[in-house]
């Protein structure tokens, strides 16, 4: 059984008074050895009650570090019975629980938040302030690959809302936003990079579609008034001069309906690529029988390499892009064509065609992929824009690089799968 506390301390007190009024008398009757006993007496009293006393601050002590070390199991543990310890211990066990609960609830949270981070299409980043990469998400390993470091050239442009990186020799822009934030005694930046590229491509293809299906019913709808110049003909009185320039008027009409109709059904009802396995050789073997002309030089690397697509479509803008390069190098003297598959890193392909015509003027460069814009009297201005709702359809980008310097003139169309 464990003595009070308050007991042991009022028993200290006590003996300390008797001590000292003991030792006065002991003065005032000049018994100097017993009043020296008694003084060493008092002494060792002084120094027991101050040992109890730091026993005490010893137990508190120790539950100050096990909080501060993020202990979670603790007791103030004491060679006495206190009835101040005992009501510290019942808060201290309220409180541990207290704290538990909310790790738990932190560390439910804090993985909830890590997987839907990592889920999530933007890049995320957490870094230290050398840059050193402390965290990130599978969008950004996928984007920048996996480094400890980010990368210099995002460093240098990340204060700019919009920068541009250099990935596998194809230039990206993306669109930066940064956080700061104190993290003990360090300062931790949190980066979120989104390609604008792609999110771009697809709401281009979604917008096309959409305005697709209202052109398309409103074409329909114009067919109208054809119908009633028909009905006119059949039951009207008209001579033959009439009749003649009114069915010359429909039929040149309805002609030019059914192509642009046409045009546009070809926009909306590309088939959902079926991908498989091809060679790549094989496939720029069959290319090479379907133009067989001296200038155009093809390349890939390596020779076993495979593609995962849809190869009907895939050749469908192969040979839209080939035939666009040759009527480019028509009135170049020394024609040039180059078709290239080359294997890069993360399994991804690249695909280009590049050519030495007069080149693309850059204004013109940004609408060649909207539908229905051509720089040529016969064109359709469809061919651009199928090849690259083809290549969105892969998952993949397309994007072209032109100059019409006369020195370096020429046009680069680039395909990413």
């Amino acid at each position: 059984m464990k003595i009070k506390y308050q007991l042991i301390v009022a028993l200290h007190v006590l003996a300390i008074v008797i001590c000292s009024a003991m030792a006065a008398l002991c003065t005032i009757s000049e018994l100097w050895f017993t009043m020296a006993i008694i003084i060493l007496a008092d002494i060792l009293f002084a120094m027991n009650l101050y040992r109890v006393q730091r026993q005490q601050w010893e137990a508190m002590h120790s539950v100050i570090l096990a909080l501060k070390n993020r202990e979670t199991s603790l007791h103030i543990s004491s060679k006495y019975s206190d009835t101040t310890l005992e009501m510290l211990n019942k808060e201290l066990q309220e409180c541990i629980k207290n704290i538990n609960e909310q790790h738990r609830s932190d560390a439910i949270l804090q993985s909830y938040y890590a997987q839907l981070l990592d889920k999530a299409d933007i890049a995320v980043l957490v870094c230290n302030n050398e840059w050193q990469i402390e965290w990130c998400n599978q969008a950004a390993t996928k984007l920048l690959g996996s480094r400890a470091t980010l990368q210099q050239e995002i460093i240098e442009q990340i204060n700019s809302p919009i920068i541009t990186i250099n990935r596998h020799g194809q230039i990206r822009r993306l669109n930066v936003s940064k956080t700061q934030f104190n993290s003990g005694n360090s300062a931790i930046t949190m980066i979120s990079l989104k390609e604008i590229g792609s999110l771009l491509d697809m709401n281009e293809f979604e917008s096309w579609q959409k305005l697709t299906r209202v052109l398309t019913h409103e074409i329909m709808n114009s067919l109208t008034p054809i119908i009633s110049i028909s009905d006119t003909l059949l039951t009207g009185e008209v001579d033959a001069d009439m009749t003649k320039q009114a069915i010359s008027t429909i039929n040149r009409r309805g002609q030019g309906l059914l192509n642009f109709v046409e045009n546009y059904r070809k926009l909306t009802k590309i088939p959902t690529p079926v991908l498989g396995e091809v060679s790549a050789a094989e496939l720029i073997s069959d290319i090479n029988h379907l133009f067989n002309l001296p200038y155009i030089e093809y390349d890939v690397h390596p020779e076993e390499h495979k593609l995962h697509i849809d190869r009907t479509l895939i050749e469908q803008v192969l040979i839209n892009l080939i035939k666009n390069a040759i009527e480019a190098c028509s009135e170049t003297e020394n024609p040039k064509i180059k078709v290239k598959i080359h294997k890069i890193p993360n399994s991804h392909t690249r695909i280009s065609i590049s050519d030495n015509g007069p080149g693309i003027l850059p204004e013109v460069q940004d609408r060649i992929f909207v539908p229905f814009f051509t720089t040529k009297e016969s064109g359709s201005g469809i061919g651009l824009s199928l090849c690259k709702q083809i290549i969105l359809l892969h998952n993949g980008q397309i994007g072209v690089t032109s100059s019409t310097d006369e020195e370096t003139h020429g046009t680069k169309f680039t395909i990413t799968l």
